[in-house]
């Protein structure tokens, strides 16, 4: 198994938080610390090999997504319960 990132997975799940999230890529590209061009034209492909500093606030800004979808999901459940 390989330790290797992925960028081409790192975008796809970054898109995919973001729809569920219903969270603009402006907004996100505030909190991550990119301009929005950047970030677009990482997720679209347009630049294929950002820095390893671009990776990490990717991945950083991931882990939030993640963590704010968690929150979300245990707000639900406490609410059905």
């Amino acid at each position: 198994m390989s330790n290797r990132i992925n960028i081409n997975e790192i975008c796809a799940r970054t898109r995919y938080m973001l729809y569920e999230r219903d969270m603009s890529l402006y907004r996100y590209s505030r909190i991550i610390g990119l301009t929005h061009v950047s970030l677009k034209n990482i997720l679209t492909g347009r630049t294929p090999n950002p820095t390893c500093s671009t990776v990490n606030k990717l991945l950083a800004g991931l882990e939030v997504l993640e963590v704010l979808a968690q929150d979300d999901d245990k707000e639900k459940a406490d609410k059905t319960a």
